[in-house]
């Protein structure tokens, strides 16, 4: 026994076993681990692989959830462990808050089977792509710090990041962390450091991404109050002015600041499409048509741009004018922002009128966003989901409407009027099948590059499929609901959607 003891402290940490990197085996903590402020241990290296996983993790709440049954038999292997059900308090002193928080959330990070660098590499690739609201520049310069715990809003926004990344399927652990513990985890934390510290970006992108979590996980009605509360922290915090003056707090982080107002448009709005009732106020103002438009992944990855060095695209620009991912959404997000508008108009001669030309507007929106989607697919996918989207939106609104109320109007009868929607629901629809094709088959890997609203439109295909399968139950509308439903599963397993 004396023998064995005497090779397990010439074996690797577990940190460094688990990333397979070489160990300098030092006493009481390795180099590695001092460096990353991560606790480093020997003597559990015995131990069974399946027992080494959630010794160290802490949540607000018990939580104890099982996997469904239909996610179990198409990934048999894997099965949502809950986190230790104690508490993690933000303590009151701040150098102790920073390191016990960051701490903590490494502890959380390592019970998923990956490390900080893992879920950052993921982040960047994926969500980051329709999402560019963290500068990966100034994300890096935080983690480059092993001498310093970074500041205690940056861990929590960490944190966010692991939750929003993580899938089971694609553990490298043998069990798998139960997702719904680290979001109470997040939500608990969160909570604490608004209630003791001044809004930050950092808070309040954290916020934004576990509001996506929510909208992704299939919740938009809970997202949608989450969004809100977020961006009403945020126009405390003045980013939504942060191009029009300087904010003592943003000041260096100009771009970083207004994409993240911009994500909060964009996200509120995708996310009230999907309410029971979305007939309620919106927190955010859209920005005037003179506002410059968001700038692209690219540029806020470098997290030094400033607004001089940056050609300005106003938002009312031409559908003609190049523009990136990021822009097109936010432009597909004013769309939505009009109809919505013009569904309230109390004059409904006027408001068909400033309807049917919207539905032009967005199909020559579509048009013109088509080209740059088959160059880059995944880079505008979240305009071309919301911009189809909104076109589902605007016509089930017309084919709401009594026939009555409409035979007043003029140039249509309210049978053209009702043709003319089911049309464009079937191009809509027949779009949406287009898009779905070209992702067929894409890896685990390469899913987080398609934003949530991708899911909410076939979603809404599918719907019109249903309602207009009792005029035509054959052809292409039974292939299509069959494809729509097999691109579905995947994603809705991805998010744990209805777990």
């Amino acid at each position: 026994m004396a023998a064995d003891g005497g090779q397990l402290l010439r074996l690797a940490c577990l940190n460094c076993k688990q990333r397979k990197k070489k160990c300098d085996k030092e006493l009481p903590s390795c180099g590695h681990c001092v460096s990353k402020s991560l606790r480093c241990s020997y003597q559990n290296q015995t131990r069974p692989k399946n027992a080494v996983h959630t010794a160290h993790i802490h949540t607000a709440h018990s939580v104890v959830e099982s996997t469904p049954k239909r996610l179990q038999r198409a990934s048999p292997a894997v099965h949502e462990a809950p986190i230790a059900s104690v508490a993690f308090v933000i303590p009151a002193d701040v150098a102790s808050a920073n390191s016990s928080l960051y701490r903590h959330v490494n502890s959380i990070v390592r019970s998923t089977g990956q490390f900080v660098d893992d879920i950052t590499v993921r982040y960047f690739e994926g969500i980051h792509r329709f999402l560019p609201v963290v500068s990966r520049a100034r994300f890096n310069q935080h983690l480059g710090t092993p001498d310093a715990a970074p500041p205690a809003d940056f861990s929590v926004l960490l944190l966010a990041i692991c939750l929003i990344t993580y899938d089971p399927i694609l553990s490298s652990s043998s069990g798998a962390v139960d997702r719904h513990s680290i979001f109470v985890s997040a939500r608990s934390i969160l909570a604490q450091l608004q209630a003791v510290s001044s809004p930050s970006l950092h808070l309040i992108q954290a916020g934004l991404l576990l509001a996506l979590y929510e909208y992704a996980h299939g919740q938009p009605e809970r997202a949608f109050a989450s969004i809100a509360s977020c961006a009403r922290i945020a126009y405390s915090a003045g980013i939504h002015q942060c191009r029009q003056q300087s904010v003592d707090e943003l000041a260096d982080d100009v771009e970083e600041a207004a994409n993240t107002w911009w994500g909060l448009v964009i996200c509120e709005r995708a996310m009230i499409g999907e309410l029971a009732v979305f007939d309620q106020p919106l927190v955010t103002i859209f920005p005037d048509e003179t506002s410059q438009l968001p700038t692209e992944p690219e540029i806020v990855d470098e997290g030094d741009a400033s607004v001089e060095s940056i050609a300005p695209v106003p938002l009312s620009s031409s559908f003609t004018v190049d523009v990136g991912g990021f822009g097109r959404t936010a432009q597909a997000a004013r769309l939505l922002d009009q109809v919505l508008d013009a569904m309230k108009m109390s004059d409904l001669k006027g408001q068909l009128a400033r309807l049917d030309f919207l539905s032009s507007t967005i199909r020559s929106f579509l048009n013109a966003v088509l080209q740059p989607w088959h160059d880059k697919p995944r880079a505008y996918c979240g305009a071309i989901a919301l911009a189809i989207r909104t076109l589902f939106i605007l016509h089930y609104h017309i084919l709401g409407l009594a026939p009555a109320d409409i035979t007043n109007t003029k140039y249509k009868t309210p049978e053209e009027w009702f043709e003319n929607s089911h049309a464009t629901l079937d191009f809509a629809t027949r779009m949406t099948m287009a898009i779905v094709n070209s992702y067929q088959g894409i890896s685990a890997h390469l899913s987080d590059t398609l934003p949530p609203n991708y899911m909410y439109m076939i979603k809404a295909a599918l719907g019109h499929l249903q309602y207009s399968s009792a005029e035509d139950s054959t052809g292409w509308r039974l292939d299509a609901e069959l494809r729509l439903r097999n691109s579905l599963a995947p994603l809705n397993r991805r998010w744990a959607v209805g777990a």
